[in-house]
């Protein structure tokens, strides 16, 4: 029913990003619309492959950590093109490239893909994450967009996405572990997924067009 249920809220997720994707569709947040798609596959394709042609063994991990791992890279590029600062947008690309470095050595060498859920890739992309977030509202301090915040689809999406990386960091370390129970950690990041895509859902409907434009400096 988790499974279920996350599915459902993806995919209204993704419908509302889609009716309402004039509203940023050329900002960086048109990054969205490739995420969700991603996060859908991520919950749907090894499933259906798995009911369709049979089990698939540790072949279905595999799929899963891609799929999280693509849904990671998506996201670090939009944070990457969210900062204006040329020194902290430098910083934000060398973020992407480093993440995809420590995640091929990860995989080679610490955590096989097909054998265990990355959470040493899940914890510094949350790293990355909340410094790309910390630059971004540096800039947002200093400019026009900090007096209409919570017009700005860059709020609820920053938001969700902080919460949902630094609250569920301490249970995707238990994934691995044998001794404790998938249900209760399932159960979390389903409540967890409630709150960030409803955030996501408010925030593409309730944002106005002219507050995801590029950020303009305070007079």
């Amino acid at each position: 029913m988790l499974i279920l249920g996350t599915k459902i809220i993806i995919t209204i997720t993704l419908i509302v990003a889609l009716v309402y994707r004039k509203k940023f569709i050329d900002t960086p947040f048109r990054l969205m619309i490739y995420f969700l798609i991603a996060a859908l596959s991520t919950e749907s394709v090894p499933r259906l492959i798995d009911h369709f042609f049979g089990p698939i063994g540790s072949s279905w991990m595999a799929m899963f950590n891609i799929g999280i791992h693509l849904q990671m890279v998506i996201l670090l590029i939009m944070c990457s093109q969210l900062i204006s600062e040329k020194s902290l947008k430098l910083i934000s690309r060398f973020f992407i490239a480093i993440f995809i470095l420590f995640s091929i050595y990860n995989h080679f060498y610490l955590q096989s893909f097909y054998n265990e859920v990355a959470t040493y890739d899940f914890a510094l992309w949350t790293l990355f994450m909340v410094l790309n977030i910390v630059f971004y509202f540096k800039e947002v301090l200093n400019s026009e967009l900090i007096l209409h915040l919570t017009d700005s689809l860059s709020f609820y999406i920053c938001l969700g996405l902080l919460l949902y990386s630094v609250a569920f960091l301490p249970n995707i370390f238990q994934h691995n572990l044998p001794d404790i129970p998938k249900d209760r950690i399932n159960f979390i990041r389903f409540l967890l997924n409630i709150m960030v895509y409803s955030l996501f859902v408010i925030g593409f409907i309730w944002s106005k067009p002219q507050y995801n434009l590029p950020k303009k400096p305070l007079n």
